[in-house]
């Protein structure tokens, strides 16, 4: 869908949505993603400039970014071993978990978070769809601006923007394509 009506999305089915996101799978449930609703009407149009004037963005009700932080796991490896203390899981989030996080180089903590923050994003869209509702995902947008914009540190990954409204008939530009499955889905 890239645009949509005129049409607000009510907040609750929005804080619905965004709960479903926040329940998404996470590798080793480190959750090193972070989500931001772009409310700020104030601050609108320099998100949508961010994702560089899209017409799924600028027509909008609601706009959401999704934010790999690769930089969080050890926070959160010390809050899951503190949750966990004594209980299952005790030794895995205290003694195992670190050593392996510490061994990633920097790439591979940024494509292992991306992976988790794009569970996240799946998840909301299906959200956004059970809402009776329609979504589009960008990739296209300048991840410096959106850091700018958010206050967020150099090591946050902008992995998406996320449009969310009622879509406009005239919204699909045209009919799906997508590459005949047996050149991408092989049974082995």
């Amino acid at each position: 869908m890239r645009k949509f009506e005129d049409v607000a999305v009510p907040e609750v089915a929005m804080r619905r949505i965004l709960e479903a996101a926040r329940l998404a799978p996470s590798s080793s449930n480190l959750q090193c993603w972070e989500v931001y609703w772009a409310r700020d009407k104030g601050r609108r149009e320099a998100f949508n400039e961010a994702c560089l004037s899209q017409p799924a963005a600028s027509t909008a009700a609601e706009l959401v970014f999704f934010v790999s932080r690769p930089d969080l796991w050890r926070r959160n490896v010390e809050k899951l071993a503190a949750e966990f203390a004594g209980g299952a899981g005790a030794s895995y989030y205290a003694d195992v978990l670190p050593g392996i996080m510490a061994s990633f180089s920097e790439a591979e903590l940024s494509e292992w978070a991306v992976k988790s923050c794009a569970l996240a994003a799946a998840q909301f869209m299906l959200a956004v769809g059970a809402e009776g509702l329609d979504s589009c995902p960008m990739e296209g947008l300048d991840p410096d601006r959106v850091r700018e914009l958010l206050g967020l540190p150099k090591e946050a990954g902008i992995a998406m923007a996320v449009a969310v409204g009622k879509g406009r008939p005239e919204g699909v530009y045209g009919p799906r394509f997508r590459f005949p499955s047996e050149s991408q889905v092989f049974e082995v």
